[in-house]
């Protein structure tokens, strides 16, 4: 929803300067990809409002809000709301500092390490997807969530909805397990990160919870590994305002059944509209 982003539904009308029209452009183009948010919700079963809210909160700043779903994207000027992944571009400058132990405060970009294998950045397992998976053990991780719910979805009854996900669920593994610059494609990218929700953390979490687990009790970043500061600020900000707007529609939308004064991150939580 716009209002998580901190936008408003803006009418043609206010249109009247540049930085009003290309705000509202891109408010369009956020609109626009709200069908696969919610297809990725739904297929991923992330139906409480902490989850959605924990999705959308590290979404805001880890993809600059869907503009960029490619690592250092930002920072290399990259064409925002990009549909081809294949022709992103990078920050190589930083990337290959990275590689060289030359920025504070991260890891893993050796040559050779799990996210840099063998030197090519556009074949490397940097951030991809609104919540930016990284590490090729945590792409493996999450093409298996995938994998099982297509076990799932392929058993449902002939003519349901479901069958139609799986063939979404199915056509994003095989497009992400033969390039991973594709799991920043628009078309699976919101799957891929939903399901990177999903996967299990116990290896982190002796209690072997999953990061859906861990947003529907309250905690925004806490399946995210380690944050900075500063970004940590402004995703638990946004978390929180995330909460009060789903929990404002889900009231709406089923008064009987909630009410703002009641409900709490692990309630569940309409679709993102």
């Amino acid at each position: 929803r716009l209002e998580i982003f901190g936008r408003g539904t803006q009418a043609p009308g206010e249109e009247a300067t540049d930085k009003a029209k290309g705000t509202y452009q891109q408010s369009q183009q956020i609109v626009a990809m709200l069908p696969q948010v919610n297809q990725a919700f739904r297929v991923m079963k992330l139906d409480t409002i902490g989850a959605q809210a924990a999705y959308l909160a590290n979404a805001y700043v880890e993809s600059d809000q869907f503009r960029y779903m490619t690592e250092t994207g930002k920072a290399a000027k990259d064409t925002a709301f990009r549909s081809d992944p294949t022709k992103a571009k990078l920050d190589t400058g930083w990337l290959n500092k990275a590689a060289a132990g030359q920025v504070a405060g991260v890891g893993g970009y050796k040559q050779g390490g799990s996210i840099n294998r063998n030197g090519n950045w556009n074949d490397s397992f940097i951030g991809r997807g609104p919540l930016q998976v990284t590490h090729d053990y945590l792409y493996i991780q999450t093409l298996a969530v995938l994998e099982k719910r297509l076990e799932e979805l392929d058993a449902a009854p002939a003519g349901s909805p479901e069958k139609a996900d799986a063939a979404t669920v199915r056509e994003a593994l095989t497009a992400i397990k033969a390039d991973p610059s594709q799991a920043a494609n628009p078309k699976y990218t919101f799957l891929f990160s939903a399901a990177y929700m999903k996967r299990p953390l116990s290896l982190d979490h002796p209690t072997g919870k999953s990061g859906e687990d861990i947003a529907s009790g309250g905690n925004a970043t806490g399946f995210m590994g380690k944050q900075f500061a500063d970004k940590k600020k402004i995703k638990d900000g946004v978390y929180q305002r995330a909460i009060k707007v789903l929990t404002r529609r889900n009231a709406a939308a089923a008064p009987a059944a909630a009410a703002p004064s009641t409900a709490s991150p692990s309630s569940t939580g309409p679709q993102t509209s």
